[in-house]
């Protein structure tokens, strides 16, 4: 079912229970298509459509569709891929967190990730948070002068020993608002790890390939960044509930904004 708005599209809708309560989860959009949408753009979107329609629409927690990708339900919606409501800070494997993870997107942009006093020191564990909003984060846009080491010592022509950062999102939010994810460890591959209880995400011991396991992708270095899931119905006869992205996958990839919303939102929104 579809609702058609000023500013965005509900494209699809479902509904199903979880712990006893109904959730809906639908796709918010302009298009039928995925599109590449910037760390910001994302908050914005929902944020627009609440205050056109009076609802309160969020993106979908990765509680919740990690429970429904991997249950028996039939999901007869193609989210591809789609972000959820966690943004995770993560160090290279051994490395401390300081007062600051920084991740260099592509050279000309970055993620900070401010680190509250209790977690600086502490290493080989990730920091999630959930339940973002426009106020959580402010960006950068004046250019930001840095040193360049990889180029120190070298005359090459053209290139300098410093760069330019042209814009710096920054993430800050109160520490009790943080969960800290032990055994938290880079992977490039299909590692499979039992699922963190309040997050799902992969931590701890290697496991067996199993209905309860997850695997997740990350990176050798610093990340800031959202958690990426997939699911295409061409794809059903796979396992895609298992597997989710913690790397640049939520930056270089078109998504789809994956939203959850209450039976009252739905019924207000005429998709119940």
């Amino acid at each position: 079912m579809a609702i058609a708005c000023k500013t965005e599209d509900i494209l699809v809708a479902m509904s199903f229970d979880f712990k006893g309560t109904t959730k809906i989860v639908g796709i918010l959009s302009k298009t039928h298509k995925t599109e590449r949408l910037s760390f910001t753009e994302i908050y914005q979107r929902i944020e627009r459509f609440n205050t056109e329609h009076e609802t309160s629409l969020k993106l979908v927690s990765n509680e919740v569709i990690d429970y429904l990708l991997n249950s028996d339900l039939y999901i007869g919606i193609n989210f591809s891929s789609f972000l959820v409501d966690l943004v995770i800070a993560y160090e290279a494997p051994d490395k401390p967190f300081d007062s600051k993870v920084i991740y260099d997107y592509d050279g000309y942009q970055r993620m900070v990730f401010s680190v509250p006093k209790k977690y600086q020191g502490k290493k080989n564990i990730a920091l999630a948070v959930a339940g973002l909003t426009n106020t959580d984060f402010k960006m950068v846009t004046k250019g930001i002068r840095i040193h360049d080491p990889e180029y120190e010592g070298k005359e090459i022509a053209g290139l300098h020993h410093s760069r330019y950062i042209d814009k710096e999102i920054i993430v800050k939010v109160p520490e009790k608002r943080i969960i800290a994810i032990p055994e938290f460890r880079y992977s490039n591959i299909l590692d499979y790890q039992l699922p963190h209880a309040k997050t799902k995400i992969p931590h701890g011991p290697r496991v067996k390939q199993s209905s309860k396991a997850r695997c997740i992708m990350s990176l050798p270095g610093p990340y800031v960044g959202h958690v990426t899931r997939y699911y295409s119905i061409e794809n059903d006869d796979v396992n895609q509930g298992d597997s989710m992205d913690a790397n640049a996958s939520s930056l270089d990839n078109y998504v789809r904004v994956v939203v959850e919303m209450s039976e009252k939102d739905a019924k207000k929104l005429n998709l119940l």
